[in-house]
């Protein structure tokens, strides 16, 4: 049986509050309810009227390569829904539903990088509440960040530092970083307009000064630029300038190197090692503004080969070095003797214009001396060579005499050349004599191509050699010869010096 309920409209006929499918008494407009007359009516059954949530305003967003946070205000709402645009089925779908009326952001991950998404957000009061994302809401677009480049190697030279980086796929282009030491930021140097350039090179750099990079990338999206994080960061230094070592002081046992600083955090001194014929790292200077160093415990009369580099720490405290410069060689000093006015150089008695003898020294022709030229003369006699002493030891006197002579005849200056003053000649030591003829006619002879072949087997040198002149202060005498023992005149003969430079000292009159 249908239920009837009556309802009297007094101003106008309305169905309020109704329930659809029920019959209800009508008081039509103008009837008088106590005449009875009424009408009754069925409401037809309808849809219930839909309820929308509505739609808010996303007012930024922060965003990552991956990800995206969504703001907004919030609103008098039991919860928020939140949609992205599918672009590949070209609809709206609902990524999350957010339960708190407070709430003001939500954080969507696992995006693409440097792709653009569509959101929009929907405040509800009740999960009945429809959304309608398709023609409600306001869209808001953001852009995940590119993926930041990797840098992946960064080299120096003295003048420009080298980087290179990962490529980003779809990526417009990319801008480097060097860190200002000063400011203690990032500086932007260049910027690379394609996505084809992977390697840049820094040449405004300064020798021996560190640097670091960082690279980020940038998709370009409306005209704007949409850059990623920074990349990495890399550090090296410009390997600081070649050192040179402009001079040495030396003594017996030590040398003195100098060099000119450059910039740089230290200096590496290396020697020569002529045992195992390799360079050895000596020591290290850890100061930058140092320009000598002394290297001690040194053989005396020894020679020694030096080279030095420079090196710069970079802000992982790894070391980066300059080139060598040129090898420097110095020799110590030898072992210089005076005794009774005599000098000895490492155990050598020496005569020249540099080191004289007393007056008085008069020790007559050396025995030793003596016994090896006899040996010598039997060998090249076998060869069929004379040989024979035609002027042997000189006085202090005759010497002096023989000088003032040639001085009288040709002048000091020319006298120089091939006389000794007294108390500067060879001859009045014992140990030196002249063969067969001593002028220019000597020379070429058998005789003495014999002699110069030989005669360092039996403890001689040629004293004064051709083509040091300028060293020992005397001219060519291939008929002088010195005696020195048998090692050592090897020696000398072996090293293609004089005596001088052997013994490293020098022959100048005072």
């Amino acid at each position: 049986m249908i239920s009837k309920r009556i309802l009297t409209v007094l101003a106008a006929a309305a169905i309020v509050a109704t329930v659809p499918g029920a019959l209800y008494l009508v008081n039509r407009s103008g009837d008088d309810p106590s005449e009875g007359v009424s009408t009754y009516a069925q409401v037809t059954p309808t849809a219930a009227r839909e309820q929308f949530s509505r739609g808010i305003t996303v007012t930024k967003a922060n965003k990552t390569f991956d990800a995206v946070r969504l703001f907004w205000k919030p609103v008098s709402c039991n919860g928020y829904r939140i949609y992205v645009y599918d672009t590949s089925s070209r609809s709206w779908d609902k990524i999350a539903t957010v339960k708190s009326s407070s709430a003001d952001q939500y954080r969507i991950s696992g995006l693409d990088p440097a792709t653009e998404y569509k959101f929009k957000v929907f405040a509800y009061q009740s999960s009945d509440e429809k959304d309608s994302p398709s023609d409600k809401g306001r869209t808001f677009s953001v852009s995940t960040k590119p993926t930041a480049p990797k840098l992946l190697s960064l080299s120096a030279d003295n003048k420009s530092a080298t980087i290179k980086w990962s490529k980003v796929e779809g990526a417009t282009g990319y801008r480097i970083y060097r860190y200002d030491f000063k400011t203690g930021k990032y500086i932007s140097i260049v910027s690379i307009k394609n996505n084809r350039t992977f390697t840049w090179t820094d040449k405004t750099v300064s020798s021996g000064v560190a640097y670091k990079y960082k690279v980020k990338s940038y998709v370009k999206v409306d005209g704007v630029n949409n850059w990623s994080n920074y990349s990495n960061m890399l550090c090296t230094a410009v390997k600081p300038d070649k050192i040179t070592i402009t001079g040495a002081n030396r003594t017996y046992d030590a040398v003195r190197l100098f060099w000119e600083p450059v910039t740089c955090n230290g200096y590496q001194i290396y020697m020569y090692d002529s045992g195992s014929k390799k360079w050895k790292h000596l020591t290290t200077v850890k100061n930058p503004s140092a320009n000598q160093y002394r290297i001690s415990g040194l053989k005396r009369g020894t020679e020694y080969k030096f080279k030095i580099r420079a090196y710069k720490c970079d802000a992982q405290r790894k070391n980066h070095f300059g080139s060598f410069g040129s090898t420097f060689t110095v020799t110590t000093k030898p072992e210089i003797v005076t005794k009774n006015g005599i000098t000895y150089v490492e155990g050598i008695l020496i005569a020249n214009k540099t080191y004289s003898l007393p007056s008085n020294y008069n020790p007559g022709m050396n025995s030793e001396a003596m016994q090896a030229f006899e040996k010598m003369q039997k060998a090249a006699r076998r060869d069929g060579i004379s040989l024979w002493i035609c002027s042997g030891f000189r006085s202090y006197s005759y010497q002096k005499s023989l000088y003032n002579r040639y001085v009288a005849r040709d002048g000091q200056a020319a006298a120089d050349r091939f006389s000794a003053r007294a108390g500067h000649s060879e001859h009045q030591t014992g140990l030196a004599m002249d063969i067969n003829n001593a002028s220019s006619s000597f020379e070429g002879t058998a005789a003495a191509k014999w002699l110069a072949a030989n005669c360092a087997d039996y403890g001689f040198i040629i004293r004064y050699p051709k083509g040091k002149e300028s060293i020992t202060g005397y001219k060519y005498e291939p008929w002088h010869i010195r005696y020195l023992g048998v090692k050592t005149a090897q020696a000398v003969e072996k090293s293609g010096l004089c005596l001088e430079e052997y013994l490293k000292i020098t022959s100048e009159y005072q």
